[in-house]
């Protein structure tokens, strides 16, 4: 007991609404009917419907009071109480007590679930974070699952398993067969470090072969890298020739180049002339044609007007003076180089 234990338990006691006063000198003393009293009342808060057993008038009362207050404690709030110090109604009784005191204060501290959804307009639970959790969680119930159907056939099996074993443990154990059996798995053991020692052997053996074998080849890498030292130091006999001629191929390469894409960019223009040429051919031919049409036309229509000038009148037979023609007759001759030429009939 302490004066922090006292003055906790009271203030709680105040604070959650309990009718007594509770001064610090009140558990100087056993004093149980307070004990009683704040036991009921506390249990009353922790379970509203709940009714202590007991009393205070025997022995048997208190105890079954404390081992009922005990109980439901443990199974509402999840709070393990020693009835022991309780039933002794002192300082240790207010340390037990103080438990479910703190428990409910801190209950009524906490914000209610209303308060929360009334600041927040809705309740937003993002459960993709949590993926693999479910799935571990998932696989730990099928696994639970699959261990307690294992665990209930070996507890099937216990009542055979039981018999088979005490017979075992009462059978009078033979000291030259165990002897024997000893003696043979002493030479098994043995005939095992013979082998394993064997294959220690080995590969001692094997690892100086594979030492031995990694200087040979290191041994060679340096002749190598010192011949190949010697052979960059000489220079050859035709050096200066081949740096003449590849300097030579270079330039040889860069006109090359050069020419290369002059003949293309004039192969290109000239692609481009031909065509520009084409459609002009087509267009002065399309010309030519509508022009050949045109006059035609125009040959049609002037002999008609000559074949009713002669019909119409005959003032016009006296004359005997032929009309000219509207225009005079012309042909058409067209060269292969595409001009237009008019000569006269």
């Amino acid at each position: 007991m302490s004066y922090r234990d006292l003055r906790n338990f009271s203030e709680a006691m105040r604070s959650l609404g309990f009718p007594q006063l509770i001064s610090l000198e009140s558990f100087r003393s056993p004093n149980w009917p307070l004990v009683e009293s704040c036991s009921r009342w506390l249990a009353a808060r922790v379970e509203p419907d709940a009714l202590l057993a007991g009393g205070a008038d025997t022995l048997e009362q208190r105890v079954a009071l404390v081992t009922h207050a005990t109980e439901l404690f443990h199974s509402r709030a999840n709070l393990k109480l020693n009835g022991k110090r309780i039933y002794g109604a002192d300082g240790w009784a207010v340390r037990e007590l103080l438990k479910v005191a703190n428990l409910l204060r801190s209950a009524l501290d906490t914000p209610r679930h209303d308060d929360q959804l009334a600041d927040t307009d809705t309740l937003v639970y993002d459960v993709s974070n949590r993926i693999g959790e479910i799935k571990q969680a998932r696989s730990l119930a099928t696994e639970i699952t699959a261990q307690g159907a294992f665990l209930y056939d070996l507890l099937a099996k216990e009542p055979e398993n039981k018999d088979h074993r005490n017979k075992a443990l009462s059978r009078q154990m033979d000291l030259s067969s165990l002897e024997t059996a000893l003696s043979r798995a002493v030479e098994a053991m043995s005939s095992r470090v013979d082998a394993v020692r064997e294959q220690t052997a080995s590969v001692a053996a094997s690892e100086a072969a594979l030492d031995a074998k990694i200087e040979r080849r290191r041994a060679e890498l340096q002749r190598a890298e010192k011949r190949l030292l010697t052979l960059q130091k000489i220079k050859p006999a035709y050096q200066s020739e081949l740096t003449s001629l590849e300097t030579e191929i270079a330039s040889l390469w860069d006109h090359y180049v050069l020419r290369y894409r002059c003949v293309e960019a004039l192969k290109h223009r000239l692609s481009v002339l031909e065509t520009a040429q084409a459609e002009a051919a087509e267009e002065q031919q399309a010309a030519i044609m509508q022009l050949i049409h045109k006059y035609e036309a125009e040959d049609v229509l002037g002999k008609l007007s000559d074949s009713d000038e002669l019909d119409s009148s005959d003032e016009a037979k006296e004359s005997k003076q032929p009309r000219p023609p509207t225009r005079p007759k012309t042909r058409l001759r067209i060269k292969t180089a595409g001009t237009l030429t008019l000569t006269p009939q």
